[in-house]
C-alpha cells in the first residue's frame, strides 16, 4: 500500500469498541512496517459528529488516507456468512 508516496504494509489487529459517560467509538489497533498504534473514532454524547484521533498518522491536508488503508485492509479481512 502506498502511504504520502512510500510502500507500507498495515493491518488491522483488532478492533474495540467502547461507550462511556462523555463518548461512544470504536479504536482500530494497527500493526505494521511502520510500527503500531490504535486509531480512534468517536463521537460526543449528544452531537452527531464524529471525530477522530489518529495518532499523528494522517497527513496535514487531513485526506484520511491512513483510514482509508486501515478499512482497506479490514475489509479484506470480512468475510459474507453464509
Amino acid at each position: 500500500m502506498i502511504l504520502h508516496g512510500r510502500e507500507v504494509e498495515i493491518q488491522v489487529d483488532d478492533i474495540e469498541p467502547f461507550v462511556n459517560k462523555e463518548y461512544s467509538g470504536f479504536k482500530i489497533l494497527w500493526s505494521g512496517s511502520i510500527g503500531f498504534g490504535e486509531y480512534t473514532l468517536y463521537k460526543k454524547v449528544g452531537e452527531d459528529k464524529w471525530y477522530i484521533d489518529d495518532e499523528y498518522m494522517e497527513n496535514p491536508e487531513n485526506d484520511k488516507s491512513f483510514l482509508r488503508l486501515l478499512f482497506d485492509d479490514f475489509t479484506k479481512q470480512l468475510e459474507a456468512e453464509e
